[in-house]
């Protein structure tokens, strides 16, 4: 084998033996992208970087190997079958400056490893011989600025494993330089307080790369960088006091945009607030994100930037606004829905949401971004409190009494795990300890899942329990006519929940009285008639009433609407101080448009102002790419409920499409028209993920749009890609639609051939991704190959 790789270039670094551990999360996600490695794509291997191999036979993985595509933090592993050599790297741009590359190793004793950049500059450590202890490996980069390719690379006599792990950038001095701003100033500076926090670090760090990218100037860090005259930009901390003194009294992610007479500031209530003012100032510059990645990104070219205008923001659902994916596997040999939840994170943060929830925790996303909301959520009783399985054999009397016997798990349909037996002194007492231990184990957990099971499932029949229970109701748990349940009488459930909710929320509360719990009205929507809610319940509006997406929540004639504004009324009434609700978009076909935009913001302004829901977390299913205009418009209506939704698309589309954005506007608003303007009366067997609201001349008359839009389009790769992302989304749409016809006409069917002629051209043209539930339907009979 070749050690030439090994031999040649410039060697100028240190090489620290048997290095200390570190703190999780010390490590900053920026400008080198997972150095935790603790994203990842395919099965078990590190998002954003990729593997060089020279020679033998390699594989690059993780250690452990994730369940979800994300954890704490990770040891990238490169496995060597043979004798072997190669790197792994990745692509970073540098602002202009110096920089400190650094890494630790360590793997099978005598293998060889060291870094190495290359691109303006080449350059590499001393070569280590590799222990059983881990090492550090650092290098000093000179000024250098643009791509940078960073290496860790390794060379074995035979099979071999090498480790690495926290790797990392950091700028020892940047050569900034004056901005320009409209206002004839210049800004020379930006400043951060004494003992700057991680998200001020990261959000002074997002403000200069942002302004390079569209002055070719940024303004240096103050006590670090090179820096001039003129404005300064002061960050977080740094703020004078009559920059913060507006934020008094509001909510902890409110912030500020503040021009004083000789510096301007951005600045939060929290890290997550700070980061939240950068990114606002931003916009004014008119920069987006309106999808995950490079992609979805809009940074225009600026030769001065717009000034400060002092302005406070403070969002309506100031609780938790989350995102919901569904991380999944996909294809035989594995893969994640979205290949680097680092860019689902700073997508979701960009855009002012502060949680990013898959279905149990909410994802933490670094000290860098503040961390977010975190939670953990879900049906719990019967799963995080005290699952059948653990607790059952010990404490048969936490579980349901079913016509005589403790039943932990139901013998109805998919046998789903029953409720518990809420009134036990026992079972109370353990869900008290166990809460109170996992707050004391997650500090930065804000709310706790008390939630009842997913049905259908059994109750306790046992005479404490049915004492919590209103009277003068039947009770008959006969769940025999799957799935409609004919012969089944309950009385409504609430009271005994919360009874059982609140008892545990009063004691935990004592211990720490911050925190919150979270209380689905999934198992008994009817309100209580005797319970009122502990003032630290979130109780969490969870009901899928089959409301046309097109009827208002306020329509006086529509009865399911009246039904769902009497229990609302009555939930916000109940005790609750923080109503949160629980969305739903189409969880069957996540990857086809919805253009539901007249209903998402019917639904954020009438549940603020009339109910003061406080949050919005629930099964948003419909993917970012699939329908970008509606996760604009959610966004912006979760800050100000006052917001036009048509408003919203009629800005973003020429920003986001460019030469394309008449076409695309007139696209989307075209599609809101249809949703609006259905033509018949409701079906029979109407659910919202039937699209039934969709003529197919409406289908027909966007695709025109759509390849209107593509003809405006001159051979910009990226504008093209983002225009195919709609007519990707587009065609799925209208096989979804046409399917849910029970009798397809000659046109839907000659419809159905052009739609799946669409999808398979645009799948082989990117590879496009797609959720398991859509690959499963795009391969059912009729559909694509």
């Amino acid at each position: 084998m070749s050690r030439r790789i090994f031999q040649t270039g410039l060697a100028v670094a240190a090489i620290v033996v048997a290095a200390t551990p570190a703190l999780a999360g010390d490590v900053p996600s920026y400008p080198l992208r997972n150095g935790e490695f603790s994203s990842y794509q395919g099965y078990g291997r590190p998002a954003g970087w990729a593997l060089g191999r020279e020679a033998g036979r390699v594989r690059l993985t993780v250690d452990p190997i994730p369940r979800l595509p994300f954890q704490a933090r990770a040891i990238a592993v490169v496995r060597c079958e043979t004798a072997s050599q190669g790197y792994i790297f990745q692509d970073v741009k540098l602002l202009d400056g110096r920089w400190r590359f650094r890494a630790q190793v360590s793997g099978t004793p005598g293998t060889k490893a060291r870094l190495e950049v290359s691109g303006k500059v080449s350059l590499q450590t001393a070569t280590v011989t590799v222990t059983g202890q881990w090492q550090t490996l650092e290098m000093i980069v000179p000024r250098v600025a643009g791509r940078l390719r960073v290496h860790l690379r390794f060379q074995t006599s035979g099979e071999a494993d090498v480790r690495f792990r926290r790797a990392r950038l950091d700028a020892i001095q940047l050569h900034g330089g004056l901005v320009r701003l409209k206002s004839g100033e210049t800004l020379g500076a930006v400043v951060l307080g004494e003992k700057p926090t991680a998200a001020e670090r990261f959000a002074a760090f997002e403000l200069q790369r942002f302004l390079y990218r569209m002055t070719g100037q940024f303004p240096g860090l103050a006590g670090r960088d090179h820096v001039s005259a003129g404005r300064q930009m002061m960050i977080g901390s740094a703020a004078p006091r009559d920059a913060v003194q507006p934020l008094e009294g509001l909510a902890s992610e409110a912030y500020v945009l503040h021009r004083g007479e000789a510096a301007s500031s951005l600045v939060g209530n929290s890290g997550v607030g700070t980061l939240y003012a950068v990114y606002e100032f931003l916009k004014l510059q008119g920069c987006r994100w309106v999808m995950p990645g490079d992609l979805g990104e809009v940074v225009p070219r600026r030769s001065a930037l717009e000034p400060v205008v002092t302005r406070v923001f403070n969002p309506d659902y100031h609780l938790v606004r989350s995102v919901f994916t569904g991380f999944q596997q996909f294809f035989p040999q594995g893969g994640w829905i979205y290949i680097d939840s680092d860019e689902l994170c700073d997508w979701a943060l960009r855009n002012r949401f502060n949680s990013v929830w898959t279905g149990g925790k909410t994802l933490e996303w670094g000290a860098d971004r503040g961390h977010g909301w975190i939670q953990d959520s879900g049906h719990s009783w019967n799963a995080t409190v005290a699952p059948h399985g653990k607790y059952f054999e010990e404490h048969p009397e936490w579980y349901p009494l079913v016509r005589g016997r403790r039943m932990p798990r139901s013998d109805v349909s998919i046998r789903l795990p029953n409720q518990l037996c809420v009134s036990n002194q026992s079972l109370r007492d353990h869900t008290v300890k166990q809460i109170v231990q996992f707050f004391r184990d997650n500090p930065r957990s804000r709310m706790f899942p008390m939630n009842p099971m997913d049905g259908p499932n059994y109750n306790c029949e046992c005479d404490q329990c049915r004492a919590l229970d209103p009277p003068g109701f039947e009770w008959n748990q006969d769940f025999s006519g799957f799935p409609r349940f004919p012969n089944l009488r309950l009385p409504p459930l609430s009271d005994r929940y919360l009874n059982y909710v609140n008892h545990v929320a009063e004691r935990v509360t004592k211990v720490f009285p911050d925190r919150l719990f979270e209380f689905y009205n999934y198992a008994s929507r009817v309100p209580p008639s005797r319970e009122k809610a502990h003032p630290s319940v979130s109780v969490k509006f969870t009901y899928h009433s089959g409301r046309e997406v097109n009827v208002p929540l306020r329509d006086p004639h529509d009865p399911l609407a009246a039904k769902e504004r009497g229990w609302l009324k009555a939930w916000a009434e109940s005790g609750t101080r923080h109503l949160t609700y629980y969305p739903y978009t189409d969880w069957v076909y996540p990857d086809a448009a919805i253009h539901w935009y007249f209903n998402v913001s019917d639904l954020l302004r009438t549940l603020k102002r009339d109910y003061r829901a406080v949050g919005m977390m629930g099964e948003t299913h419909t993917t970012i790419q699939a329908d970008p205009m509606w996760w604009a418009i959610y966004s912006r209506m979760l800050w100000n409920v006052d917001t036009d939704y048509r408003t919203v698309i009629v800005e973003l589309c020429p920003l986001f499409y460019g030469p394309a954005g008449k076409q695309m506007t007139a696209f989307y608003l075209k599609m809101n028209q249809a949703v609006l303007h259905r033509e018949g009366p409701r079906r029979a067997d109407y659910h919202p993920n039937g699209r039934f609201e969709f003529s197919l001349d409406e289908i027909q008359r966007g695709r025109q749009l759509l390849q209107e839009a593509v003809e405006k389009i001159d051979g910009d790769e990226r504008l093209m890609r983002r225009v195919d992302q709609a007519r990707f989304a587009h065609a799925i749409l209208t096989l979804v639609r046409i399917r849910n016809d029970s009798d397809p006409s000659d046109h839907a069917r000659s419809m159905t051939q052009q739609a799946i002629s669409d999808i398979a051209t645009l799948q082989a043209k990117y590879t496009m991704m797609v959720r398991q539930s859509t690959r499963r339907f795009l391969t059912s009979p009729g559909g694509t190959e």
